[in-house]
């Protein structure tokens, strides 16, 4: 399969290329922070961290438990690894 933009595979490269230069460029952020800032769906964003924190290039860490409004959300704050030096996954430009 070719990568070009309109394929499903160039759409997933460029929707893993835009979470992680938001957690590069904004620090810190909640998968429900990618979700609106992204437009993307909660499943999708779901997806995306899970592969990046996979590929080793992104951590979940545990949501602050004094931040507690209403119903508790799945979401943790994921993290950049900058410290880290992964080989470029096959997805990166």
């Amino acid at each position: 399969m070719t990568d070009r933009p309109g394929t499903f595979d160039g759409v997933h490269r460029r929707n893993l290329s835009k979470v992680l230069g938001l957690l590069h460029d904004d620090g810190p952020l909640s998968r429900a922070r990618l979700t609106a800032l992204t437009g993307l769906n909660r499943s999708t964003i779901a997806s995306l961290v899970a592969e990046l924190d996979g590929a080793g290039l992104v951590a979940e860490r545990a949501p602050d438990p004094t931040n507690r409004v209403g119903r508790p959300s799945p979401s943790s704050p994921c993290d950049p690894r900058p410290s880290r030096s992964p080989s470029i996954p096959k997805w990166m430009p």
